[in-house]
């Protein structure tokens, strides 16, 4: 069943990087305080602890950037935070005792204590990355869990600070007052929004998301072998409306209505593809995004591009009424506020969908709401959207156009002449409950002059606030617009606040519908005893050289015993291919050595390693009793991304014979994602079924 020869890790040597193998237990050794001293060092002319702080350097960054993009719990971010700049004055204050030559910081022990120092700094990375953002909140089944994790990671921060005679960083009684109001705060949110958020995602969204990822050029899982190409449409499937051939919009009257697959109403819309090739492949990535968003009812489906004529078209969904500027401004009667509601809880809908996956608009204004003839809203034109850790969109002329709906510390960038150095225009789905174009009669400089004076539109009332029930959705619109309208950027109301808030609104409407979702500094010339850092452990173990490896394997000892789960995978790793010994092993030693194998890969893919979670799966008995462990384990490292893991889910999908229509299409969906990452043996499993699967091969 598994993807593999002999071994069960046997077929991993082209997805598993860091799985190849690793040095084996002596089945006698037992870890004990007084045996760390003796293990994981090596002779250089270095100061031990340097490369450590390196790594803690890089780590303080990530968590920076993390804290910075946070889309949920942020005051549980922050309060986390305050500790990262404790953690930062530690590091300056070693940095500075090694230019002092402080013999005792050079120490094993002092060393040792780093160490778990790096650890927990790891650890809070990992905390913060996942709660705050959409994808990593849905493991914390429970907001309590959240909570113990915050109070474990805390708790073993300051421990590690008083370890390292940092007393005087330790988290105070104000500190501790801040976590607890950041805890209640988030928690109740969390809680509240986790029910009402989970209509929003299918079953597949793990899969869109990693799919989305292959596609992005800036992230981390970014596949650049793929050859992508945009879905294509068949002429002959589209026809003109029983109305006619003339049915067109735009200013130039070339977006034409059309009838696709014999009922589904379309937009033909002239496209220009790009004259150089670099950037061929550019456009037909964005263009696959586009096309994997219709999972979401609140983004304007893309159905794919049609070649008629030589001449290129995008074939999107039709949108009856146009877009939400034109529904505001042609109609002589003001969008009724129960109508608001809903549309502004669609519009945060499709925004959390988005940045679920890690894309962020950066343009939601009127332009690109797009209306259906039953009022509902969709999210368009992307031109300006950009993946969660690309490069700032540099938006030139365009910032004119966007002044309107700009946040005040970006006007003021605009106003100091940036406007052509990578400006990031803020969300700006807030404004778009107001019903029209923000300071619409002002000049550009009036607009910037009463903003950053901190003065706002007038909100005012409209004739149908006085009906049953009506003002109190006004006022409950009116609220969330203040809130987001918070000169201060803090201030200012979060996406998972909002929707909630919005939710409450919407379901108020009577008669509307509830819309459900789918670097190294110069060394003394001293001699030191150092520990390794895991990744030069891992260096080590890739030179297939057995005394390399058996520094390795005292690396991977000493980590796992001071708390790092990439440790803790890499010594059971070492125990299960047995390449911690380079002397012959007994049947029982193996047997033994497996076993304990198996419980350290379960530690490590508790705290979310990706390769521990594949190889527990692996590891557990092929049994009818397993097999709730085994799905749960491969589902978590085939949605971080382990190809074997995708390629031995979509097995265990597919050929059951007791899964259901919806267990094989998310079978399916884990076996292309597979192929995309180039496994031969998904490929050859797509064949045998005669399955009609998205390829990487060029058209």
């Amino acid at each position: 069943m598994f993807e593999g020869g002999s071994s069960l890790a046997g077929g991993l040597s082209k997805t598993v990087d860091a799985s190849e193998g690793v040095v084996k237990l002596a089945s006698e050794l037992e870890i004990h305080n007084a045996a760390i001293d003796m293990l994981g060092t090596v002779t250089e002319v270095i100061k031990p602890i340097t490369p450590i702080l390196t790594v803690i350097i890089s780590l303080i960054d990530e968590i920076k950037k993390i804290r910075d993009n946070a889309q949920y719990n942020k005051k549980i971010c922050n309060s986390l935070f305050d500790r990262v700049i404790n953690a930062e004055a530690a590091v300056k204050i070693l940095e500075q005792r090694i230019k002092e030559n402080d013999e005792k910081i050079h120490t094993l022990v002092y060393q040792k204590n780093v160490i778990k120092f790096q650890t927990s700094l790891d650890e809070i990375k990992k905390y913060i990355e996942e709660i705050s953002q959409f994808r990593g909140i849905r493991k914390y089944i429970y907001a309590n869990s959240v909570k113990d994790k915050f109070i474990e990671l805390t708790e073993e921060f300051e421990k590690c600070m008083r370890d390292l005679n940092f007393t005087m960083l330790v988290d105070s009684e104000e500190q501790r007052r801040i976590d607890k109001k950041s805890l209640d705060e988030n928690l109740y949110l969390m809680n509240m929004n986790m029910n009402q958020m989970k209509e929003l995602f299918s079953n597949r969204f793990n899969i869109i998301y990693q799919e989305i990822n292959n596609l992005n050029p800036e992230s981390k899982d970014h596949k650049s072998h793929l050859k992508v190409y945009a879905p294509k449409i068949d002429s002959s499937k589209l026809r003109d409306p029983p109305s006619g051939p003339n049915q067109r919009r735009g200013k130039s009257k070339q977006i034409v209505k059309k009838i696709y697959k014999g009922g589904i109403e379309v937009a033909r819309k002239p496209f220009v593809f790009p004259e150089k090739d670099e950037n061929l492949q550019f456009v037909h990535r964005y263009l696959s995004i586009l096309e994997k968003l219709h999972e979401s009812p609140n983004i304007l489906q893309f159905y794919g591009l049609l070649t008629e004529d030589n001449k290129s078209f995008t074939i999107f969904e039709w949108a009856e009424m146009g877009n939400l500027k034109k529904v505001y401004e042609e109609h002589d009667v003001p969008i009724p506020w129960d109508t608001k509601a809903n549309i502004a809880f669609d519009i945060c809908s499709g925004i959390l969908f988005l940045n679920a996956l890690n894309i962020y608009h950066h343009d939601i204004r009127c332009e690109n709401i797009m209306m259906t003839r039953n009022r509902e809203p969709k999210i368009m034109n992307f031109h300006f959207s950009r993946m969660h850790g690309d490069k700032t969109v540099n938006l030139g002329k365009s910032v004119v156009d966007m002044i309107n709906w700009m946040a005040p510390e970006k006007m003021l960038e605009h106003a100091a002449g940036k406007q052509g150095k990578s400006i990031v225009v803020p969300y700006t789905q807030k404004q778009e409950i107001f019903g029209r174009i923000p300071y619409k009669e002002k000049s550009l400089n009036d607009i910037l002059d009463h903003v950053m004076k901190g003065e706002r539109e007038v909100l005012s009332s409209s004739p149908d606030s006085l009906l049953p029930g009506k003002n109190e959705i006004q006022e409950g619109l009116n609220e969330i617009i203040r809130m987001a309208w918070s000169h201060d950027e803090d201030e200012r109301i979060n996406i998972d606040e909002m929707y909630l808030k919005l939710s409450k609104l919407s379901k108020r409407v009577e008669l509307g519908q509830s819309p459900t979702l789918h670097p190294i500094s110069e060394y003394s010339p001293r001699t030191y005893e150092r520990i390794l850092t895991v990744e030069e452990g891992i260096e080590l173990h890739h030179t297939n050289d057995p005394q390399k490896r058996k520094l390795a394997w005292e690396c991977f000892v000493t980590y796992t015993f001071l708390g790092s789960s990439l440790a803790t995978y890499w010594k059971g790793f070492y125990l299960w291919e047995g390449y911690y010994n380079d002397k012959p092993i007994s049947e029982e030693q193996k047997a033994d050595d497996k076993a304990k194998a198996k419980e350290l890969f379960k530690m490590a893919a508790d705290k979310g390693n990706t390769d521990a979670q594949f190889y527990y799966a692996i590891s557990l008995p092929k049994s009818k009793d397993s097999k709730p462990d085994l799905t749960k384990y491969l589902k978590m490292a085939a949605d971080n991304g382990n190809v074997a893991a995708q390629y031995n889910l979509a097995c265990l999908y597919l050929k059951s014979k007791t899964s259901s229509n919806q267990d094989k299409e998310i079978g399916l969906g884990y076996l292309n994602l597979a192929i995309q990452n180039n496994n031969e043996k998904a490929l050859e499993l797509k064949k045998s079924l005669n399955l009609d699967i998205e390829t990487s091969n060029d058209e």
